[in-house]
């Protein structure tokens, strides 16, 4: 079936949906590394109640001890890139964990990608450019292995508390920016000035949304669907 992107949601509701996703094997690519996800998670829960935090204790155990559930961290793009092909090319024979048996009888194993907006940002490849080449070996490595396709762009919780102090200066100075990372504008091509935020505009010519171009290979829909 064709790759699916979830619409931006929050990381803990992520971590229970996989939690309960029926695959029989589960491949978590995180694009950060392990202590900024886990704090990031934290502050998350925090500023909601202090009933998601107690919910979040047994996810993350649960998530930790589960025999069908892998977890890599990837720090920066380099790193992602790398790591995809460290995947499509093992060095060794069962240096990738194979499918498990009668996985074609249930439900195919699942790859997920979470973040991958993120890891672009203040490198030369947040572009059409750049964004292509990263979702097409995703895509690619999934289709290889045989797996599921998941991709997610957690909301940032400080860029979130940011963005609601900001409302009442937006209704004075304009419409409000976009807020779904996945509308944000991209060049055409590898740019050399630094990453602008979500509706800027930083330079003059033809502009892409990311939503565009992962819809090349991904639908979307929402987590709860």
């Amino acid at each position: 079936s064709r790759p699916i992107v979830l619409e931006p949601c929050k990381a803990h509701h992520l971590l229970r949906h996989i939690l309960r996703h029926p695959a029989p094997h589960k491949h978590l690519i995180i694009c950060s590394t392990r202590d900024v996800f886990l704090q990031s998670l934290l502050y998350e829960v925090t500023q909601e109640s202090s009933n998601a935090l107690n919910l979040l204790t047994p996810a993350l155990s649960n998530l930790h001890d589960s025999r069908n559930v892998q977890m890599s961290f990837c720090s920066d793009l380099t790193n992602l890139r790398a790591y995809l092909t460290n995947l499509k090319h093992p060095r060794q024979p069962g240096q990738v964990d194979s499918e498990p048996k009668g996985a074609h009888d249930q439900t195919c194993p699942l790859l997920m990608i979470v973040n991958p907006i993120r890891i672009h940002e203040q490198t030369l490849s947040y572009s059409v450019q750049g964004f292509n080449r990263t979702f097409a070996s995703i895509v690619d490595v999934a289709h290889g292995l045989g797996h599921q396709l998941l991709m997610v762009e957690c909301i940032n919780p400080e860029d979130e508390y940011e963005t609601g102090g900001q409302e009442d200066e937006a209704m004075l100075n304009g419409p409000r920016p976009v807020t779904n990372t996945w509308d944000q504008d991209l060049s055409m091509l590898n740019i050399t000035t630094k990453t602008f935020g979500a509706g800027e505009r930083a330079w003059v010519g033809r502009t892409l949304r990311i939503r565009q171009v992962a819809g090349r290979w991904f639908k979307f829909r929402k987590l709860e669907d």
